[in-house]
């Protein structure tokens, strides 16, 4: 009876130890409370995508998602909280806020700049023009790059 006595005082402290220092550990991101983490270190962004093809579109949300870590502690980011901006050095005059999509009519280097609470980050991403500028792409996203020809058949 003793023993078994002892086995029990033995799995209760092993198993409340570990509870109780558990429950002392600070909350995890946006599991306490929904908030989420306040004045983050920094932020940074994964993109899924870095080369595209001249009419292709840059569609943030399937192309790239955002991170913010507070001492140590790493919390996704909606990319509805964030604003993603696009500097086009080839064409300083598309360059601007990113909504949704962001169609990628010329070919070279774009800066894409993520802004959440005071912090910024910034990588590029590369458009190609496989055609050489003499592909199919009239600037509306109909550049397909292949061209069929239909011939009628002969009489």
């Amino acid at each position: 009876m003793r023993g078994f006595m002892n086995f029990l005082l033995r799995l209760f402290i092993i198993t409340a130890v570990p509870l109780a220092f558990a429950g002392c550990a600070p909350p995890v991101g946006t599991l306490y409370n929904g908030g989420g983490l306040s004045g983050h270190d920094t932020i940074w962004a994964q993109p899924n995508r870095i080369v595209y093809l001249v009419d292709n579109y840059f569609r943030p949300h399937d192309d790239l998602q955002v991170f913010a870590s507070y001492r140590g502690i790493v919390e996704a980011i909606p990319l509805n909280r964030v604003t993603i901006e696009i500097d086009d050095l080839s064409n300083p005059d598309m360059s601007g806020v990113v909504d949704s999509f962001y169609q990628l009519s010329t070919p070279g280097r774009k800066i894409i700049i993520i802004t959440y609470e005071n912090k910024t980050y910034q990588y590029s991403i590369q458009v190609q023009d496989p055609f050489g500028g003499s592909g199919p792409g009239n600037g509306n996203g109909g550049g397909g790059g292949i061209i069929i020809i239909w011939k009628p058949p002969p009489p």
